[in-house]
């Protein structure tokens, strides 16, 4: 059994009746929906990963249950269960929408690709039902290629104007985590913009077409910081447009 299928099958058989069977949850059972997010539903986990359990409910319902839990990692709870490095956290389903609707990455990196262990309330089938519905999918695709069209002429007119070399890495860079992104979404794949960006976004067919064409991006970084070597920048957006080609 690989590592993912054990994580699911201990967060479906123990995780979740653990977090059920709280006395903040335990009242509002059947107002709450359990759902496997993170690195262990998208199937990017290693052995020593954490096992990231949401409580999904409405606000009403959270107001309710958040008092009553002590939080030891602010939003979170981390403990061990059965020797698993176990966090459980509640979001509210509004807080969950409004998030998908701004298109926001970890929203879609969290919510989209989420794993329903208890949706005993329904939450979870809606929050599909309302991504279809508002075709959140299709809306990210096209906003996530616009982003990378408007840095490509971002970055390019930065380098012809300033030479501070901090600001041109970080232009670069910020061009570099957009074509990241954009591969991940045409591949249709999690894309996880804090952790395993790189990981995430060349995982898919098309990200491994493009893993060579990345990996001489990344190289190429710290030369662009210099406004002296104008080959290294020419070779950038070179590399940059031929992946924008590959994607479009």
């Amino acid at each position: 059994m690989q590592i993912k299928d054990k994580f699911i099958t201990f967060a479906k058989y123990l995780a979740c009746p653990y977090v059920l069977n709280l006395d903040a949850v335990k009242p509002y059972v059947n107002e709450v929906s359990i759902m496997l997010v993170g690195s262990v539903a998208t199937g990017i986990c290693n052995p020593s990963s954490d096992v990231d359990i949401c409580i999904m409910c409405t606000r009403e319902t959270f107001d309710k249950i958040n008092p009553f839990i002590d939080w030891n990692a602010g939003k979170y709870m981390e403990m061990s269960i059965s020797g698993v490095k176990t966090r459980y956290y509640l979001e509210t389903i509004e807080d969950i929408t409004a998030g998908l609707s701004k298109l926001d990455d970890l929203m879609f990196y969290l919510y989209t690709f989420a794993i329903p262990l208890d949706d005993v309330s329904g939450a979870y089938k809606n929050l599909q039902k309302f991504i279809t519905e508002q075709q959140l999918v299709t809306k990210r695709k096209n906003h996530v290629f616009r982003s990378m069209m408007r840095r490509r002429r971002a970055l390019s007119a930065y380098l012809d104007s300033y030479k501070d070399p901090f600001g041109r890495l970080y232009n670069a860079q910020d061009l570099l985590k957009s074509v990241l992104r954009a591969i991940a979404v045409y591949d249709n794949l999690p894309y996880d913009p804090k952790k395993h960006p790189y990981q995430t976004a060349l995982s898919g067919t098309t990200g491994q077409f493009l893993q060579p064409c990345i990996d001489e991006l990344i190289v190429y970084i710290s030369r662009i910081a210099r406004a002296e070597d104008t080959a290294a920048q020419k070779e950038f957006i070179t590399l940059v447009d031929n992946c924008i080609s590959a994607i479009s």
